[in-house]
């Protein structure tokens, strides 16, 4: 590429310098750190940690994966049209997530102020803001639900109730209870990371043994729970008349 057609020396950004091949290097990059090699990204090309945003890049300029900023006019033109919609299609994504967000905390205002309304009849207080409600418009053709669901996990007990429920399995008699078996096995194995799926092990606590090693292993199951998060979701549900079932409107954009 001709070297009329990259930056001069007086058009660079402030604190920066171009190479033979337009590439921006910071004036304070200490002698030979680039090696003598002008026409390659040098290590010392600046980076910056804000990759996706546009704020930090001077004019005239992109950067690329590494971090280095790439003169415009040695990017391909389908390159820079690509790295566009990516950036437009993005920031849509960008305010349609802050227009959803603001809609969720709007919905999660009114309807405790409703609840508190409609409780104070009754002289008495809502008692959280955890717990799942369903509101239905007066003609029953709408309706908002909201739903906490509970992310939990084990504490250290949790080898304690290993160790009794698989002291039960051999305590059971050969050819019995196949199919608790099989429950139990399938409870406790690990992921790749060696992680035990909650679901799967609080599954036992349905399983109906009357053997005091395993009421045991159950009620130790019960002390080892603990809530390590909580997550609200609220769904929006319609029908055209009160004979058909309610289906969601979707405001997940893979759904919608």
């Amino acid at each position: 590429m001709p070297q009329g057609n990259l930056q001069t020396r007086d058009e660079n950004p402030e604190g920066y310098r171009s190479n033979q091949s337009g590439f921006l290097l910071p004036i304070t990059m200490a002698p030979g750190q680039n090696s003598g090699k002008e026409d390659e990204i040098p290590e010392g090309c600046p980076r910056t940690p804000n990759r996706g945003k546009e704020d930090d890049i001077p004019a005239g300029y992109l950067r690329n994966p590494q971090g280095h900023l790439i003169p415009m006019e040695m990017v391909p033109p389908l390159e820079r049209e690509k790295d566009e919609l990516v950036r437009e299609l993005t920031e849509a994504a960008r305010r349609l997530n802050r227009s959803i967000r603001a809609y969720k905390l709007r919905v999660m205002a009114d309807v405790k102020a409703y609840l508190e309304r409609s409780l104070a009849r009754y002289n008495v207080k809502p008692r959280g803001a955890k717990g799942n409600l369903t509101l239905t418009s007066f003609d029953g053709a709408l309706q908002i639900k909201i739903s906490t669901a509970n992310r939990v996990d084990f504490d250290e007990r949790i080898q304690a109730v290993q160790a009794l429920v698989y002291a039960c399995l051999d305590e059971f008699t050969e050819g019995s209870r196949k199919e608790v078996k099989v429950l139990i096995e399938d409870a406790f194995r690990s992921n790749q990371d060696g992680i035990i799926s909650s679901t799967r092990v609080l599954r036992l606590l349905r399983l109906d043994i009357d053997h005091p090693t395993w009421k045991a292993a159950m009620d130790a199951l019960r002390d080892s729970i603990q809530v390590v998060s909580s997550k609200e979701y609220l769904r929006v549900y319609e029908r055209d008349t009160n004979e058909e079932s309610f289906r969601m409107i979707p405001l997940n954009v893979s759904d919608a």
